[in-house]
């Protein structure tokens, strides 16, 4: 065979992997001319990326046993209790000032999210209690980064609480920063890789961090600016990033080329549990009326299938999606997320029951097993961008939020209200 390199140096700054074209061609020595007739046989794209070398060397433990007790019924007091007590244990347990996480950032906005979910669902006024004072004392104000997604998450739990209580100091500092954003839109393309790359939603996990942010500030003012603005960017995620014939987001565009062990495309699970949860917040809040509704419910039900179809038998889903004998480990951040987005699509009628509820069932019930006696939601993946392994014992604030929206679901599908 003959080997071609295609190494682009902007490529390798951008998104860090070298490609390589494979071509098997006929070749006689002494005579080049000979066998040119034959025709050419296909071009193969190797790919090499140190960061999915890293990834790999860093393996899980193996699954643990399936659990008995996966379809034991729904009990909208057991999970009110459970939730009550994951949502003390996470407040319980925030370090000072965030510790390394700052109190407005991504990491604990979703832990603030959830908790209004459950206390709405609840009618838990301490919950509630917990966010507004949380949000007083970080004055209503969005993170630091005019433009990033990741910094505008904590706009919804403000958002949440203006609806309610009207008071416009809630609203004003959310609403100047979108406006900002507004006045002066990011110019550049959703490219991976670059210094303003962040400047628009080019991660599928800014799907959950922006959108709602924007669809409440709709909510919130009747300006239909900002809901044409978040529809006209969540499309231009899902361009670049869905695959429709899988019904999966890559988690950007440095995986897009990449493979599992097993040959098959790169899916985080986090990743897609950021954006499905995302898009069931967006058909939540969305017009029905509006022109893209149907692309938003198509995608949703896309999404829901393969999840369906990819579930495990313990009740969870894997690290990295499609390759579940590379990635064993039970993750706990995406699987809260898959269970919410499942409820809601059941509950609302957007899913069918008799096919999905047996998956929320397993899913709700393997989630629960991995409680801790004192609260602490463990099995969670840290912070990253592709499945890796990691301890088992671990937590995050972002994965307990998503855990404390699938019990706010999974609750009212129990008969709780």
């Amino acid at each position: 065979g003959a080997w071609e390199p295609a190494f682009d140096p902007e490529q390798w700054r951008r998104l860090k992997q070298a490609h390589l074209l494979l071509q098997r061609v006929e070749q006689r020595d002494g005579d080049d001319q000979q066998g040119m007739d034959v025709p050419p046989a296909p071009v193969n794209l190797l790919v090499w990326s140190p960061v999915w070398e890293r990834h790999q060397d860093l393996q899980p433990s193996p699954t643990p046993p399936v659990p008995p007790g996966l379809d034991r019924p729904l009990s909208a007091e057991a999970i009110a209790d459970v939730a009550r007590k994951a949502a003390r244990w996470h407040w319980e347990h925030l370090p000072e000032n965030g510790g390394h996480y700052h109190m407005r950032g991504w990491t604990q906005a979703p832990l603030y999210i959830g908790t209004l979910a459950l206390a709405d669902v609840l009618g838990d006024r301490l919950l509630e209690s917990l966010v507004l004072r949380q949000s007083e004392a970080l004055g209503w104000q969005p993170h630091r980064r005019l433009y990033d997604a990741d910094d505008h998450c904590v706009i919804q739990p403000y958002l949440s609480l203006y609806l309610k209580y009207r008071e416009p100091a809630m609203l004003a500092p959310s609403q100047a920063r979108l406006d900002s954003i507004l006045a002066n839109p990011s110019p550049y393309p959703l490219d991976w890789g670059y210094s303003h790359s962040r400047n628009r939603w080019s991660w599928c996990d800014a799907l959950f961090m922006g959108p709602m942010s924007w669809l409440l500030m709709y909510e919130a003012t009747g300006d239909s600016a900002y809901l044409d603005f978040m529809n006209r960017e969540w499309w231009a995620t899902s361009d670049r990033l869905y695959r429709p014939d899988i019904g999966l987001f890559f988690r950007d565009e440095s995986w897009m080329d990449l493979r599992e062990q097993n040959g098959k495309t790169i899916h985080w699970a986090r990743g897609n549990g950021w954006s499905v949860a995302g898009l069931a917040q967006v058909l939540a809040h969305l017009p029905k009326t509006h022109p893209d509704y149907p692309r938003y419910l198509r995608q949703f039900r896309e999404m829901a299938a393969t999840l369906l179809k990819i579930q495990q038998p313990d009740g969870l889903w894997r690290p990295g999606l499609l390759d579940p004998d590379t990635h064993t480990a039970w993750e706990t951040s995406g699987s809260s997320f898959y269970v919410f987005a499942l409820a809601w699509g059941i509950r609302n009628g957007l899913l069918d029951a008799d096919a999905y509820q047996p998956a929320v069932l397993r899913g709700w019930n393997a989630l629960v097993n991995c409680i801790t006696d004192q609260g602490k939601l463990e099995n969670v993946q840290p912070i990253g961008a592709a499945p890796h392994g990691f301890q088992a014992d671990h937590s995050e604030p972002f994965a307990t939020g998503a855990f404390l929206l699938a019990a706010s679901e999974v609750y009212q599908l129990a008969g709780g209200r």
